[in-house]
């Protein structure tokens, strides 16, 4: 073996060591917080109880129109739609959304849907793959705030939902369905 193969050899085996030393703190954490939950969930005496997610965070009203959440197996999402806008030529809308978590859920697992009056709009590809780096922070902080824009010129002023994770079951414990009510705007006056 020549110079260069040890060489290559010790830096392959010093990445490996590395890379070891970095996830297994992180995995035995993971271990640890899953053990956690399933005792909270079995009912095991003396488990500590679920944290509360929301403490020292000023609380979303649970009573607002356009908040919507899923509790499934100590995984918590609570979403809301914080603002919504149209495009100049109506072509676009964009939502401003606020999400607030805990566990391992994922709420952009499936393409998002915006449905107004019975119609479906898709979800822009260029803001989902933002919003899906935006809301890594939920993994951090336990919120996040992202941007979607959906096309198809949907219409803001009837009755619309932005639906997350809409082929999912609402109990899903990786990805649970989650809908939430989009602020109604006034509909447009024509120019004369």
């Amino acid at each position: 073996m020549g110079q260069r193969e040890r060489i290559a050899l010790w830096v392959l085996v010093g990445v490996g060591l590395l890379a070891q030393l970095i996830t297994l703190p992180l995995l035995c954490g993971e271990v640890a917080e899953l053990r956690r939950q399933l005792n909270v969930v079995a009912g095991v005496p003396g488990a500590a109880p679920t944290p509360d997610w929301n403490a020292g965070a000023a609380p979303l009203p649970t009573t607002a129109p356009n908040v919507g959440q899923a509790s499934t197996w100590g995984a918590q999402l609570q979403l809301r739609v914080t603002q919504a806008t149209l495009s100049e030529d109506g072509e676009a809308a964009t939502l401003t959304i606020a999400v607030r978590g805990s566990g391992a859920a994922d709420p952009l697992l499936d393409l998002p849907a915006l449905v107004c009056g019975g119609a479906v709009y898709p979800v822009d590809g260029p803001s989902l793959e933002t919003a899906r780096m935006d809301l890594l922070a939920l993994i951090t902080r336990g919120e996040a705030t992202a941007e979607l824009v959906f096309y198809g010129r949907p219409d803001l002023s009837q009755v619309c939902a932005l639906v997350l994770n809409p082929q999912q079951a609402a109990d899903s414990v990786v990805a649970p369905r989650i809908e939430a009510p989009v602020p109604q705007l006034a509909p447009a006056t024509p120019a004369e």
